[in-house]
């Protein structure tokens, strides 16, 4: 894939036709997807905000939500994802900029978990305006290298910012 400008992307909401492996399996495996899919379908009752940037052939190249239901006035922001091969282009801020403007019409401060070990992306958040309050255990499912499902669980900073 070509390098993309981040002028270049564009975003929407990302689709239920959109959440197969073909198309986001850069992203995670099938239970990755599936979770993705399952918050697509949720955005229609109003618990969240999935959007994809696009590029300009229509690929999405990055993904990203916003979560409503966990802490009343507040979005989580979630599943931040660009490509591995369009990293440090620019793309992941234009993408929390338009999970932020999203989120800005229904809630006061959004707040994001950033695993303690990824620095690069504590960096981005901080240059966002985005300071830790706290830390914080986060886990999810993933398939092992037999196929099996397992908890896994990282240590993490919570950061936040005001929407305004």
């Amino acid at each position: 894939m070509p390098s993309q400008s981040p002028d270049e992307i564009t975003f929407a909401p990302l689709t239920i036709d959109e959440t197969t492996v073909d198309n986001l399996g850069w992203s995670g495996g099938p239970i990755h997807i599936d979770y993705v899919a399952d918050a697509v379908r949720r955005s229609e009752l109003g618990e969240t905000d999935m959007i994809a940037g696009r590029d300009k052939d229509g690929r999405v190249v990055c993904y990203g939500g916003a979560e409503y239901s966990i802490e009343q006035g507040s979005a989580k922001l979630w599943m931040l994802i660009v490509r591995p091969e369009l990293r440090g282009l620019g793309i992941g801020t234009k993408l929390v900029e338009a999970l932020e403007a999203v989120a800005s019409n229904k809630v006061s401060r959004v707040y994001l978990n950033v695993e303690k070990h990824n620095q690069g992306a504590r960096r981005l958040y901080e240059r966002l305006g985005y300071q830790v309050e706290s830390e914080s255990t986060e886990s999810w499912y993933e398939l092992d290298d037999r196929g099996e499902r397992y908890l896994k669980q990282a240590q993490v900073f919570v950061m936040a910012r005001p929407t305004s």
